[in-house]
């Protein structure tokens, strides 16, 4: 389990769920929108507001408004590294893997 600390709060993540990678996209997306209406602009904040909630699932406690974003930030970067482990971890199975027509 990791731990993150912002002003002496700590938060912990409990796993990192596949689903997880999907949500951060799906900001990520929102993020990159320009909205052209005050209308659409609330409903992109909505839906900003919906992932970010959802990926807070996986911290305890819930991040307040102040840390969320720092918070968010940290996740991905554990995010990130976890991916770069299993990555690794696929390749070297692949390599431990005999070939076919290699017996």
């Amino acid at each position: 389990m990791k731990t993150i600390e912002i002003d002496g709060q700590q938060y912990k993540i409990k796993v990192l769920p596949p689903w997880l990678q999907a949500q951060i996209q799906r900001y990520r997306l929102l993020a990159r929108k320009v909205p052209t209406t005050p209308e659409e602009s609330d409903k992109i904040e909505m839906e900003m507001k919906r992932c970010f909630d959802r990926v807070f699932t996986v911290v305890n406690p819930k991040p307040s408004e102040e840390d969320a974003g720092e918070v968010f930030i940290a996740l991905l970067n554990h995010l990130n590294e976890a991916v770069k482990e299993a990555n690794k971890d696929a390749a070297s199975f692949r390599e431990d893997e005999p070939r076919e027509g290699s017996r």
